[in-house]
Formats: C-alpha cells, sequence, structure tokens
C-alpha cells in the first residue's frame, strides 16, 4: 500500500458530524459539501437540528471532529430565524453542550447569516473552537479547516490534496496595500510557507509556530491576528497554540517529536508545563506506550502544585517581591510619588535599586496582539466593564471592590505609594511590589517591566489584580496576555485616563 493510499485508508476511518439545516436537506447539498472538502472518502453524518446533533454524539462516542452551523433549530420541527439580529443561536448553545458529551471533540463553526467577527466573540472562551468559517469562502478554507481538525485524530495529509498557497490577500481586516512594498513580500513569503507547512506533523507545528512568530514581530502592533484571520480559518487560540509548541518544543530533535501526536504537544505547550513532565512523556514513549492526551495529562499532574483550600490556605507564605526603581529618562506615565521604601522584608529582590531595563531586551512593547473590544462601559459607583476587564475608582480595601474579586487570582501587582500598604485580600498565588521612586521615569522601561512579569508568570484567562495605576496602558497590558485584569486606584483622573485610553484606541472591529 502506498502513502496516499494509506492516508485514504485512515481517511476512511474517519467520523465526523457536519451540523446543518441547510445541508442536511438534500443529498446535493451534502456531496457538493464534501467534494468542496476534497477528502470524498470519509465518514460524515449530518444532522438537521441541535436535537439531533446530541443524540449522535451520546450514541456515537467515535465523531472525531463537528462542522457546526450557528443558526440551527433546536429540533428538526423548528424553523429558524435567519435574521443576522435574531438571538436565537441555537448553534452556538451547542458547544458547551457538545463538549460536555465531549471535552477534547474540535468544532469548526461556520454560518451564512452572522458575521465572522460575532462568531468568535460569542464564541471565544470554548478552547475546542479551532476555526471560523463564513458558508461564502473558499474550498481552499474549509479544506485548511479540515486539515487542522484531522490533526486532533493523528491523521498525517501531507502530499495529499495539494491546495492553493494564498486564499487572498485583501479580505476584511487585513490589507496588505498597509503595507510597505517591502514587508508586503516578507509577510506574503511567510504566509506561503505557513500554509505549504500545513501537513500536521509535529515538526510542521513547529515550523509554522516559527513563522508566525516571524511574522508578529514583522507586522505593526495590532495587525497579526488580522492578519492571521484573513490568511487561515484558525482561531485565535490554535495560533497561540502554535507558537507555544515552538517556544516550548523548538530545541527537542525530531525522533523525539516524531514520538508525540501534535494534541500531546498542545497539551504540554503551557508555560506551566515542567519540563520533567515533557521530558517523562518523551521517555515513556520511548518504552513503546502510546502517548495519548489522557496520558500526557496524567503525567502532567504528577509535576503539578496541589490546589489549596483557600479556607485554610490564609496563613501560607507567598511569593513576595518589593521592587525599587530608579530610572533617569523622563517620559512620564501616570506614576505614584516620590516615596522611601524599606524592603528588608522581602523575600527577594527581582530587580535591584537603579538597576535599569535593558533597552534591547524585546519584550511586550512590540507586541502585535489586538485590542481588546469594549463590550460595555458601566459608570456606576465609579465602577468600569470593559471586555472582561473591571476598573474600580477607590479604596482598594473597600469592601465594593473586595467582593468584585475572583475566589483566586494568580498574581497581585502593588504600586501603591505607601510601602506600608497591606490588602486585605489573600487568595492570590504571588504578590509583587513595584515602588515607583522617580516619578518622571521612562513610560518604556516601566511598561516593559510589567510585560515581562505578567508574561512570565501567566497563562490565557488568569486573574492579575493591579493595585494602584501605575501607567495608562496597563489595561492593555494585561489584555496583551489574555489575562482578566482587576484594576483599582483611588484617583479618579487616573481611572478615567486608562478607560479613555482604551476607548480612544481601540482598533477598529
Amino acid at each position: 500500500m502506498n502513502k496516499v493510499q494509506n492516508i485514504e485508508q485512515k481517511l476512511s476511518d474517519v467520523s465526523y458530524l457536519i451540523i446543518d439545516d441547510e445541508i442536511a436537506a438534500d443529498k446535493i447539498s451534502q456531496e457538493d459539501f464534501i467534494d468542496d472538502l476534497g477528502f470524498a472518502n470519509t465518514n460524515p453524518q449530518f444532522v438537521a437540528s441541535c436535537e439531533e446533533a446530541l443524540n449522535v454524539l451520546r450514541k456515537n462516542l467515535e465523531i472525531k471532529f463537528c462542522f457546526l452551523d450557528c443558526k440551527l433549530p433546536k429540533t428538526i420541527n423548528e424553523s429558524v430565524n435567519y435574521n443576522p439580529t435574531d438571538s436565537s443561536d441555537y448553534g452556538i448553545q451547542l458547544i458547551d453542550e457538545i463538549t460536555e458529551i465531549n471535552q477534547e471533540i474540535p468544532i469548526i463553526v461556520f454560518s451564512a447569516y452572522v458575521d465572522k467577527t460575532i462568531l468568535k466573540e460569542q464564541a471565544k472562551d470554548n478552547s475546542n473552537i479551532v476555526g471560523y468559517l463564513r458558508k461564502d469562502e473558499s474550498p481552499e478554507s474549509y479544506r485548511e479547516a479540515f486539515k487542522l481538525a484531522l490533526q486532533y485524530c493523528d491523521i498525517p495529509v501531507q502530499g495529499f490534496k495539494p491546495q492553493n498557497s494564498i486564499v487572498s490577500i485583501n479580505n476584511i481586516g487585513f490589507n496588505y496595500d498597509e503595507l510597505s512594498q517591502q514587508d508586503s513580500e516578507i509577510i506574503q513569503q511567510k504566509t506561503r510557507t505557513i500554509k505549504n507547512l500545513a501537513r500536521i506533523t509535529a515538526e510542521s507545528i513547529i515550523q509554522i509556530g516559527k513563522n508566525l512568530i516571524d511574522v508578529k514581530q514583522a507586522l505593526p502592533r495590532g495587525k497579526f491576528y488580522a492578519w492571521a484571520e484573513s490568511e487561515f480559518p484558525w482561531s485565535v487560540k490554535m495560533v497561540n497554540r502554535f507558537m507555544r509548541v515552538y517556544d516550548k518544543f523548538n530545541d527537542m530533535s525530531t525522533e523525539e517529536l516524531e514520538l508525540l501526536p501534535v494534541t500531546v504537544l498542545y497539551e504540554l505547550a503551557p508555560k506551566s508545563v515542567s519540563n520533567e513532565a515533557i521530558r517523562e512523556t518523551i521517555d515513556v514513549a520511548k518504552s513503546g506506550e502510546t502517548i495519548t492526551v489522557a496520558k500526557a495529562k496524567e503525567i502532567k499532574s504528577k509535576y503539578s502544585e496541589p490546589k489549596k483550600n483557600p479556607d485554610q490556605d490564609s496563613g501560607r507564605k507567598k511569593r513576595s517581591t518589593t521592587t525599587k526603581i530608579d530610572f533617569s529618562e523622563a517620559q512620564s506615565p501616570i506614576a505614584s510619588d516620590e516615596q522611601e521604601v524599606n524592603d528588608k522584608n522581602s523575600d527577594y529582590q527581582l530587580i535591584g535599586n537603579n538597576t535599569l531595563v535593558d533597552d534591547s531586551t524585546k519584550l511586550i512593547s512590540d507586541s502585535t496582539k489586538p485590542k481588546q473590544q469594549i463590550v460595555e462601559v458601566i459608570t456606576q459607583k465609579r465602577l468600569w466593564h470593559i471586555d472582561k476587564h473591571i476598573i474600580y475608582n477607590g479604596d482598594p480595601n473597600s469592601p465594593n471592590f473586595l467582593k468584585l474579586l475572583p475566589p483566586k487570582a494568580l498574581i497581585c501587582l502593588n504600586f501603591s505609594p505607601d510601602p506600608e500598604f497591606k490588602f486585605q485580600y489573600t487568595d492570590y498565588d504571588s504578590w509583587l511590589s513595584l515602588y515607583i521612586k522617580n516619578p518622571n521615569l521612562d513610560a518604556k522601561k516601566l511598561v516593559d517591566l510589567i510585560s515581562e512579569v505578567i508574561a512570565s508568570s501567566t497563562e490565557e484567562l488568569d486573574a492579575v489584580i493591579v493595585l494602584y495605576i501605575p501607567h495608562v496602558d496597563i489595561l492593555n497590558i494585561v489584555h496583551d496576555w489574555y489575562c482578566k485584569a482587576y484594576v483599582v486606584d483611588p484617583n479618579y483622573q487616573k481611572c478615567i485616563s486608562v478607560v479613555e485610553g482604551e476607548l480612544n484606541n481601540l482598533d477598529p472591529a
């Protein structure tokens, strides 16, 4: 059996679900959909309602992934309101129900009636979403999404049904004409490289991640994800997974990489996964045991710190740092008044007095992640909700602020002008006090320092508490690392500066 025949045999074993009332309505639509995918020898199942989809998934645990239309009837006997403003999007609601049945199943969401940005906004909190498509997108986009889903089944498809190198270079949201000719040529070359690498092997995932990072560094701030979403049917989380895999595994040999399915690479890619866990996973694979995601999770958990009960944890010794900063250059952000600080009780010194952050250090100041979209702004008791973040104007120890905080925060950043300040909330893993000695410090150095701390100690969706606003861009710094910010400051003007800054600097949707 040759290579292509072997791939076709594996594809014939793949069962997947197309949940769409229009496609499921007739045989011709079903055949056209499969024909457009270019993978005719697979085993698709078509259903037309949420109820049917759940019944199939409960009975057939061999379903590997789903294509899901967000405009669906709840049952086969109901009709659908195809008005884009209609809120009865049972397909979107179905996502969580599907993941309750199968927590690992990848889902590709598509629609002809709902804008892609709305799809991404509605489904952004579900890590099972691996792609967003409109029905009128090219067959190449669907094939890319299909291949991406196949990688979860550990089916290599390199060399099979080659596709066009570039879907489009003038999509809504990203336009190559906005770049210089030199930058445009470089980015388009990287785009072709990434698409040629999309062969769903561990080594190609590494190279995709590297090329994504190269493009991210080359594009202007705020353009990277617009470019990625216009060129590839990948969600933001999927793009980040590729880059994390590169960061974590780029030094690993090809022989070792081939021992791990790409789904296991994704599982082990977060910064929180220890090198010991990865080494044991490799050793187990070398012994001949097949490494599944479940096995990787089991190994990973052995090296994770046990979760502590907050009720029993109030007296624990937290990671605590007090840092003096005395920058000499003058580009003043919002900063504390000059004070003296006693850091003799610090557990350790992060940066010593008068130490400068190296200007050559490449940190978040050049990040190209998009600014957050504002969902609502509520000016009630000086409280603002911006996307998933909270800004509160008042005393950090105010009961009104404390009740807003989550049961657990990963890190608390304290910029209080009072070196003796005590925070009543204690359910955080790390405490970092940054005492700003010089109010005329260099803003870029401060932003870089805060960004480095957050980048090195957090994962996506972690809670970050910021006591006293150190810089007008603090919300965007936290958002750049996909964390949730709880920002508090008694100074009303500082809060307003942050809120208005986010409103004025918001990238267009």
